[in-house]
């Protein structure tokens, strides 16, 4: 028999929203419901990892893509919490940090306001349903932190009950995929985590990859350009003609250095 969740009203959370417009309960159940963040993790968010420029949230172990509802809110809640800069889960009244057990009890009211009775943990479990049944287990995976062969083993039966598979899991590809992108997330800004990323998210060849120079990186952009592009997926997803996206925020320019990877390591072409 498949597990069961509760899984908010779209409606009734729209109305909660409503309730709540630009105050600490919004942005709290937004980040549970929007981006799928666990109680803990909402309560240690800084604005420092609020990436605006890149529209995302830089988590120690995963980066999660803005919802441009949850965007607006958090860029509303920055200007009203100039007396604390640092945290981003603070309360109304003095904006001070809230602990978790406040944080828990200011969402149960919001929810109840409307008679949904949710917790946290329901509405980061909605987010994660909905992930899946829009993108596939991967990507849910990349978003969650959570290791598609765990989410399967908690979500497969209630999605396959439900008749919302997006389609029969890739159980190989989705372990491959997650792997890859863990080593990406672990490895960072240094040239094995770059080469690793426009690799897999570009497609561009080791040849390309080793070609590329600082005067083709538009940092006011967040482009790379390429001469005679138009062959990559990516660039076409991105409706974008010769030109590839980069991971907001993780190139440092090394010093004296016209490329972006050192030559010599394993992206260079063979001589």
């Amino acid at each position: 028999m498949a597990r069961s969740f509760k899984r908010p009203d779209e409606a009734a959370m729209q109305r909660v929203f409503a309730r709540t417009s630009g105050g600490a309960a919004e942005v709290v159940l937004r980040l549970a419901w929007l981006q799928g963040l666990h109680r803990a993790e909402i309560t240690a968010l800084r604005w420092d990892q609020v990436d605006f420029a890149g529209r995302a949230l830089l988590l120690p172990d995963r980066t999660i893509p803005l919802d441009p509802s949850a965007e607006a809110c958090l860029r509303a809640w920055y200007v009203r919490c100039a007396r604390n800069p640092e945290c981003v889960a603070v309360s109304d009244r003095d904006q001070t940090p809230m602990r978790p057990e406040s944080v828990s009890r200011l969402a149960r009211q919001a929810l109840n306001s409307e008679g949904l009775a949710l917790s946290l943990l329901d509405l980061r479990r909605d987010f994660i349903l909905r992930q899946i049944e829009a993108h596939g287990w991967s990507h849910a995976a990349q978003v969650s932190g959570v290791a598609a062969a765990a989410l399967r083993e908690e979500f497969l039966p209630w999605l396959r009950a439900a008749n919302t598979l997006p389609e029969a899991p890739k159980v190989g590809r989705d372990e491959r995929e997650y792997l890859l992108w863990r080593i990406i997330q672990q490895e960072g800004s240094s040239p094995a985590g770059l080469a690793l990323w426009m690799g897999w998210q570009l497609r561009m060849q080791p040849g390309e990859i080793a070609g590329l120079t600082w005067d083709q990186v538009d940092f006011a952009r967040n482009l790379l350009r390429l001469p005679g592009g138009g062959r990559c997926p990516w660039a076409a997803a991105c409706g974008v003609c010769s030109r590839r996206r980069l991971p907001g925020g993780k190139i440092r320019r090394k010093s004296g250095c016209s490329h972006l990877l050192p030559p010599g390591g394993p992206w260079s072409a063979p001589s």
